[in-house]
């Protein structure tokens, strides 16, 4: 993101004295996958609050099948998916719209996770490519099969005679496009089914679906016994238990989005060092090119997470047809690849992109996306910038509102407030658990032990003392009252 100067003067039309506010809502909307929804509606909260100009951004989270057909469809200004645009959908395009139409923009890494609810077990659930590939098209049906077993001893008694469910998602899903693609690579021979965003599922009564990652995840949470996918953050933040899954170095991993040792981001350093992303020579990614063959599935590394996918922007290299809206899109999607934005997308659960990455998509996005040059541009303000950062389309990280600073506080609060509370209860426990003796007290907590215990002694004696006198007084009508 650039800085504001002397220059900026000219763009934004004036001084704030003479500049005009614009007369109507300039506004983009997207639609797509659910897994970036939250860092979309982040971005746009605080565009919203960061400009002066009146804007309105949205972001329908449908999944990245609908993002795509709505794409290609033309009614929104930009989708986004977790799986490229098709091939029939790149050469469709081409057709009415023309040749170099589109951008494919890597914005983020995600990661996609099994997992389960297994009642009882102690240890990590540890399956194979091909292990999933059995119980996700109904040949593997019993948690106490041989093949399950032979991974986790626990469940051939744990396991014995309980039927596996399997939950899969409803409607055409990139997480349902990176399982299948994962178990058809890793294990082609196993997995017999179909790949992509929509398959035919068994019809076995063991198989149910569900809408969404939330759908998935309370499916999960409600069925013991069942196991089903969904990108890692929504798993992790439910607090369900992640299957262990091998990876192409041998190596058993969880997603690194649970504190685990599985890495999205060396899948990417993995897939450039191979020249997975189509190239226009020299070393040069072609965010133009078709990218339907493009995926980053089981990646060579020693913690490279083995289902690891990016998230992409899908946006027409020519968008002076949007009018005002244009500028606005272009500012989203540099805000979005800043670091600024970058820093958020760890926030909410996803990884960064690498840097080299990330520079060819910023680069991508300066020199190849077309905006109306009528239109007024947005420039972002890094630091203070005295009159200039008054502009209309200056994005001031000095403007804010008082709900996002109090709910950032607040956040932050309860953080601070669950480790504070976390801690203590922990090292009490252990603290507590290895005085089993007198003697491994410490001298002065000893004696206060032995103090309270002779007390203890007294105050028992003198009661039965102040019994006795009173039962032999009341005989003769006369006692005597002891005090304490």
């Amino acid at each position: 993101m650039g800085g504001l100067g002397c220059a900026a003067l000219a763009v934004m039309g004036g001084l704030v004295g003479t500049e005009a506010l614009a007369d109507r809502v300039v506004q983009v909307h997207g639609s797509g996958t659910t897994n970036p929804s939250k860092l979309f509606w982040r971005i746009f909260e605080l565009f919203e609050v960061e400009v002066r100009a009146p804007i309105k951004m949205t972001y329908r989270a449908v999944g990245s099948s609908t993002g795509q057909a709505e794409y290609v469809a033309g009614v929104n200004h930009f989708g986004s998916g977790d799986i490229p645009l098709t091939a029939t959908q790149f050469a469709n395009l081409t057709v009415s719209v023309g040749a170099g139409h589109s951008l494919h923009l890597p914005v983020m890494v995600g990661e996609v996770g099994f997992f389960h609810n297994v009642p009882g077990l102690k240890g990590t659930l540890k399956l194979t490519g091909c292990v999933l590939a059995g119980i996700f098209q109904g040949t593997i049906s019993t948690w106490d099969a041989a093949e399950i077993v032979q991974l986790n001893p626990e469940m051939g008694s744990l396991g014995q005679g309980k039927n596996i469910t399997v939950v899969h998602r409803q409607l055409g899903s990139s997480s349902t496009a990176s399982v299948t693609e994962y178990m058809k690579k890793n294990c082609p021979t196993g997995w017999t089914l179909s790949t992509g965003a929509t398959i035919t599922w068994p019809s076995d009564s063991r198989f149910n679906s569900a809408q969404g990652s939330g759908g998935v995840t309370e499916f999960l949470k409600a069925n013991e016994w069942a196991i089903g996918y969904l990108d890692s953050g929504h798993g992790h933040d439910a607090g369900l238990a992640e299957v262990a899954v091998k990876n192409k170095d041998g190596n058993f991993l969880v997603s690194g989005g649970a504190g685990g040792l599985g890495s999205a981001s060396m899948a990417v350093d993995a897939a450039m060092a191979a020249n997975v992303f189509p190239s226009a020579g020299g070393g040069v990614v072609d965010f133009k090119a078709d990218w339907s063959n493009v995926d980053i599935y089981d990646q060579a590394g020693n913690v490279t997470w083995p289902i690891s996918l990016v998230t992409y922007v899908y946006v027409r290299t020519n968008v002076v047809s949007l009018a005002e809206s244009g500028p606005l899109l272009r500012a989203f999607l540099e805000y979005l690849l800043s670091d600024r934005g970058q820093k958020l997308v760890e926030d909410f659960g996803f990884s960064p992109l690498p840097t080299s990455l990330r520079d060819a998509v910023r680069t991508a996005i300066g020199s190849l996306l077309t905006t109306d040059p009528s239109q007024t541009a947005y420039i972002f303000e890094d630091s203070t910038a005295s009159v200039t950062g008054m502009g209309s389309h200056v994005v001031s990280f000095k403007r804010q509102n008082y709900a996002v600073i109090d709910r950032a506080g607040m956040a932050a609060d309860i953080k601070a407030l669950g480790a504070v509370t976390a801690a203590p209860a922990t090292s009490v426990s252990a603290d507590t658990s290895a005085y089993t003796r007198l003697t491994d007290l410490d001298p002065f907590l000893a004696f206060s032990v032995v103090l309270s215990v002779i007390n203890a002694i007294v105050v028992v004696v003198l009661s039965c003392m102040v019994c006795g006198k009173g039962g032999r007084g009341s005989g003769s009508g006369s006692g005597i009252a002891y005090r304490l």
